[in-house]
């Protein structure tokens, strides 16, 4: 110190700048997390995690905006958030003929397990999935990754009909869907086909009652529903005086 000396001190404003991510992804932002100067230049990216995408930021001077780059001029302190959601797809099932069901729609997360079953009414069967699902079991499991639509057929099922004669000696006849001519009982149905069944004791014998039969009116057993195998016997007793049944 041979003569005065002046020194002067020069101050610059700084601000803390802080960035971070919720569940779902990261932030990129190289000047985060320090005590930048006014007027710097400030840029955060928001990348999502596989299955997520980039919803908005919270907080900050970016607050709900959806681009996932945020770029401002430092003048305050900032703190923000980027938000991230599950991306979701939707599976949409349907009956493209017949009658039954198809379980499995709704909303799924990305690259999820979703698992179809198709399931029959009474009276039909299961016959096949449509489209790119051609040939796929039932139930089948897919991989949820994109907006899924799946749909099934039915057909009407055969279904066999049994009549048996338990003790005596007659015959069968039947009519369907509440018809009024009865012909020989065939041996199978399409399926959910209501059958009366008649019973014809033979000369000499008489009618004597009905067994698995549900609903009887006299020697028919009526409204057989052929949703499923249908066995019905009869008992005819030997009786010379039988009384004559309707045969028209």
């Amino acid at each position: 110190m041979n003569s005065a000396k002046s020194v002067t001190a020069n101050f610059i404003k700084v601000y803390n700048i802080s960035a971070s991510a919720d569940a779902g992804g990261t932030v990129s932002c190289p000047n985060c997390g320090l005590s930048v100067p006014s007027g710097t230049a400030v840029k955060a990216t928001a990348t999502a995690n596989a299955g997520y995408e980039f919803g908005s930021w919270s907080g900050g001077p970016c607050s709900g905006n959806t681009s996932p780059i945020c770029s401002f001029t430092a003048g305050s302190s900032q703190s923000m958030t980027a938000q991230f959601s599950r991306i979701t797809y939707s599976l949409s099932t349907s009956v493209s003929s017949g009658s039954g069901t198809v379980s499995g729609g709704g909303s799924y997360n990305s690259d999820s397990s979703a698992t179809v079953r198709a399931t029959h009414s009474d009276g039909y069967e299961f016959s096949g999935w449509g489209g790119t699902y051609a040939g796929r079991p039932n139930p089948f499991t897919l991989t949820m990754d994109g907006d899924k639509s799946v749909s099934a057929s039915f057909t009407l099922s055969t279904q066999t009909l049994t009549t048996t004669v338990n003790s005596g000696y007659g015959s069968f006849d039947c009519s369907t869907n509440g018809g009024s001519s009865y012909s020989p009982c065939p041996s199978t149905y399409s399926g959910g086909t209501s059958v009366n069944i008649r019973a014809l004791p033979s000369s000499g014998y008489a009618f004597g009652s009905w067994q698995d039969c549900g609903n009887t009116v006299g020697n028919v057993c009526s409204g057989v529903v052929m949703n499923r195998p249908r066995s019905v016997s009869v008992n005819f007793a030997n009786s010379p005086c039988a009384p004559t049944l309707a045969t028209a």
